[in-house]
């Protein structure tokens, strides 16, 4: 390690198996209430998992996000994957409600506006939003049809609608939150799973790799004596874009169709572009003031999430912190 540097932590979590009467969207819950009593939460977790939105009641992805915005304020940046679906499976981008009405599919915990979505990319000069022929993923994208957009993403999102034009009219929700926020390098990964060593595409790799770097920032913040980043996305829409590299070229493929395309400046299938280290943390560490508070690491979530009585997880659904590498293989 470097000198003067203090290690910042970084998880990326497991969303461990649920009881079989649970619904396969009451993951996101079920996830908290088992960080909640861990005595020392890292400042960055990554955690790869999606559920279809429509499949979520808006009641608890509201009860689900309101959560996440308790963990940001508490310096903890979560970073979820966007999918690998694009816009959405063919021949399942229909509404839920009985009506069987064509849309696209954003996905769930995604689209809250208090986590940052991560999309992937691959190849190098140019990188580009991938479809990845060998497992057939597109990054997902998403416009929520549940939040709104923030405010803060006013100066950005609307220019790249407009450039879309009636392409896709009716299809998502042009006034609902946006992702991803950014994106990484999410082909050809070498992975190490049950024993054995496979390759393996998707913003499940490109989402922990993300934290990585995210995570290499808090580090120089913390020997500067400065907080961590905590939530980013306002930071990240309003400075910390310029630590990125544009992603100009692909589409997030789904829905038989080509999707939306990867355009300059913030885009709906990478976001901002790729981290670039050696800009983000110049501009995070000339930008970011707040001192960093010795209490911090006291000033845990178990005080500031609510009990969730619905979910109590049995002894043997106790999983111990899984930390997995990924190494991108050439091409």
């Amino acid at each position: 390690m470097p000198p003067n540097l203090t290690p910042a932590s970084t998880w990326r979590a497991p969303i461990r198996p649920l009881r079989p009467h649970h619904n396969r969207h009451q993951r996101a819950l079920p996830h908290l209430a088992q960080l909640r009593p861990q005595p020392d939460l890292p400042q960055t977790i990554s955690t790869s998992y999606g559920d279809d939105e429509q499949t979520v009641p808006s009641t608890y992805a509201t009860l689900a996000c309101q959560q996440f915005a308790q963990l940001g304020a508490g310096g903890i940046t979560l970073l979820f994957a966007s999918g690998d679906s694009g816009v959405g499976p063919s021949g399942a981008c229909l509404s839920n409600d009985g009506k069987n009405t064509t849309m696209f599919l954003p996905s769930f915990p995604a689209f809250c506006p208090y986590v940052t979505a991560v999309g992937a990319t691959k190849d190098f000069a140019p990188e580009v939003a991938p479809l990845g022929p060998a497992n057939n993923f597109p990054s997902g994208w998403g416009f929520s049809n549940y939040f709104p957009r923030p405010a803060y993403r006013d100066p950005y999102v609307p220019d790249y609608i407009a450039s879309l034009g009636s392409q896709f009219q009716g299809l998502y929700n042009e006034s609902g939150r946006g992702y991803p926020d950014i994106a990484a390098q999410g082909s050809r990964f070498l992975t190490v799973w049950d024993g054995g060593v496979v390759v393996l595409d998707g913003t499940s790799a490109s989402t922990p790799t993300a934290a990585g770097v995210v995570g290499l920032v808090n580090d120089a913040l913390l020997a500067a004596g400065r907080a961590p980043l905590g939530w980013l996305n306002p930071w990240l829409y309003g400075v910390g874009k310029g630590g990125f590299t544009d992603v100009v070229e692909g589409s997030a493929v789904g829905c038989g169709s080509e999707g939306f395309p990867a355009e300059g400046g913030w885009d709906a299938v990478t976001g901002w572009g790729t981290p670039y280290f050696p800009k983000l943390v110049r501009l995070a560490l000339e930008g970011w003031v707040h001192e960093y508070p010795p209490n911090l690491v006291q000033r845990r979530p178990s005080s500031a999430v609510p009990d969730i009585p619905s979910y109590n997880p049995r002894p043997d659904e106790s999983l111990p912190p899984l930390l997995l590498f990924f190494l991108p293989l050439p091409h």
